[in-house]
């Protein structure tokens, strides 16, 4: 168990308790991702999510699954943690399953990721298209 962030080893109750943590914030990420700092120490809400996607890595399904949930904080948020996931495989390593995710972009991140560096020139909206985007070589 990670003593900062508390990760227990079971995915559905970690999910739930980082869910808890991260509504504080509204999502994992401490700023839009459109937005670059000079200076920056993640926060506690980004250090548990890079967290979880490191410890669940390989659970990946289980994310997409919350995608379906409808409701469109935890799925900002499964979006998140799968990015995380994307840059823990690397890039050119990211499953298959990752890259055909169908799901449209959540709201916040189809507006943010239009002046995302990371993602210049995406024309695409669904999650697999902007993963394929950035993570496949």
């Amino acid at each position: 168990m990670n003593m900062i962030t508390n990760l227990t080893g079971n995915i559905e109750h970690d999910w739930k308790n980082c869910l808890t943590i991260w509504v504080k914030n509204g999502r994992i990420e401490d700023f839009p991702r459109n937005e670059r700092r000079p200076k920056y120490i993640p926060g506690l809400e980004k250090i548990l999510g890079n967290d979880f996607a490191q410890k669940y890595k390989r659970d990946y399904q289980f994310l997409i699954s919350r995608l379906n949930s409808g409701n469109e904080f935890e799925v900002l948020c499964a979006f998140e943690c799968l990015e995380y996931m994307c840059w823990e495989y690397g890039v050119g390593n990211v499953p298959s399953d990752i890259l055909s995710i169908g799901n449209k972009l959540p709201v916040q991140i189809a507006q943010e990721v239009l002046h995302d560096p990371d993602a210049s020139d995406f024309k695409g909206s669904t999650i697999g298209e902007l993963f394929k985007h950035v993570f496949y070589v």
